[in-house]
């Protein structure tokens, strides 16, 4: 995802520097963007979303007068929120002419919901460890680019192309690679690329094998998990936080007196019962406040 950004830094010559990133995106990818970017003393400017919904509402409005470098949208977002209106942030960033990234961790839910491209996205950043790989202690994981033809000069790396050799055979060739990614590498695009070959072979192998109809059940399967689990936390007084569409992931707040049960509980049977946001009278709102309320917001997934 910072590599994205550094894309869209190249493509536009330098010519602006800010980021708009919505405060639900991941905290480390967060992290990751602002130390990718430090050199380049690029402005991250976090806007906050709607509190109930933990939805991007201002960012439309704020792209028509600030006219940043690229927007950001993780959707589903860092609470498990699917967000309604990436399409209109793609055509607002479109029109501002800043360059749109999209950022999906979690790709399964592509099975269900609209591609970047559908949506009008420059750039999609991935991450393709749940696509038939082990989480293996940390990794090792394997992260994808892909961009609109515009910005192929841009990416990170290497540049693979198909064409004929000389027997007219098919073969394959390194293309639109500048010298410097070879031999003046302190001027390179970046320096990040690793061999992920092995990662990338079980991804290619994981969805030959799901095919399209399994991929979108696989999809449809997690959502409906998703929601009986929030269905069966309501019964017992667990209450999702957002009112948003969520896909694989949601937002529970536990009352004080279940929690300590339930977490034990699920510690014993060796669940992981979640990550959690906020703790007995302080937890933290999608922008950053704080709300008062004696719960504990939990991070859950199905």
């Amino acid at each position: 995802m910072a590599e994205s950004v550094l894309i869209a830094f190249r493509y536009l010559k330098g010519k602006r520097k800010k980021v708009l990133v919505p405060s639900t995106l991941h905290p480390e990818y967060l992290a990751v963007l602002k130390t990718v970017t430090g050199p380049f003393d690029l402005e991250i400017e976090s806007i906050g979303p709607n509190r109930q919904r933990a939805k991007l509402i201002r960012i439309p409005c704020l792209l028509k007068w600030q006219m940043p470098l690229a927007v950001v949208v993780q959707s589903p977002n860092f609470y498990g929120i699917v967000e309604s209106r990436a399409k209109d942030i793609a055509a607002s960033a479109r029109e501002s002419g800043a360059v749109s990234v999209f950022c999906c961790i979690e790709p399964t839910s592509l099975g269900l919901f609209a591609s970047p491209g559908d949506l009008g996205f420059d750039i999609a950043a991935l991450e393709l460890q749940s696509l038939g790989n082990p989480p293996s202690f940390g990794g090792p994981f394997a992260g994808v680019i892909a961009v609109k033809k515009d910005f192929m000069r841009s990416i990170p790396g290497r540049i693979v192309g198909q064409t004929s050799d000389a027997d007219g055979k098919r073969a394959f060739v390194l293309t639109l690679a500048t010298r410097e990614q070879h031999i003046r590498r302190e001027k390179a695009t970046s320096n990040i690329c690793s061999n992920e070959g092995l990662i990338a072979l079980r991804t290619a192998i994981y969805l030959t094998l799901m095919g399209e109809d399994g991929f979108a059940r696989l999809a449809r399967t997690n959502y409906r998990n998703a929601h009986y689990l929030s269905s069966l936390c309501a019964e017992r007084g667990i209450k999702v936080k957002y009112s948003g569409t969520f896909y694989n992931e949601f937002t529970a707040e536990f009352p004080q007196k279940h929690f300590a049960i339930i977490f034990t509980i699920s510690q014993k049977q060796g669940y992981l019962a979640g990550l959690q946001a906020g703790r007995k009278g302080t937890a933290f709102n999608g922008d950053g406040t704080e709300f008062k309320e004696r719960t504990w917001t939990f991070f859950i997934r199905s």
